[in-house]
């Protein structure tokens, strides 16, 4: 959330959105139960860029930028729930990689999907 809202907002960034992503560490509290919490900063990243201000506007210019960004974070990262990244998969203590390269990972695809057109 940091290095991309800096990145994004520059001087702007609000360390309050850090503090407010903070929540979803570790699939939310660190429960590992819920999403994996580098992918809910992302969707917040996403919100904060692309959502919407009135209930006028229209949801889908977020939702399919959100839809694409889920969808190459659970092809890349091979789930969106916490605790199968960490279970299963090759993250957490059981892993041979750590959260911080997941987060990584995820911040790359984030940023390839940042710039997307809303349809594409």
């Amino acid at each position: 959330m940091r290095a991309v809202g800096a990145h994004l907002w520059g001087d702007e960034f609000d360390e309050r959105w850090v503090q407010i992503a903070n929540s979803f560490g570790g699939g939310v509290a660190g429960t590992h139960a819920h999403l994996c919490g580098a992918l809910s900063g992302g969707l917040m990243v996403l919100g904060l860029r692309y959502g919407r201000t009135s209930a006028s506007t229209p949801d889908e210019p977020l939702y399919g930028r959100i839809r694409r960004f889920r969808q190459r974070f659970a092809d890349e990262i091979g789930s969106v729930m916490c605790r199968a990244l960490r279970d299963k998969g090759p993250y957490g203590p059981q892993g041979p990689l750590n959260c911080r390269i997941l987060v990584e990972r995820a911040t790359a695809i984030l940023l390839e999907c940042l710039d997307e057109p809303a349809g594409g």
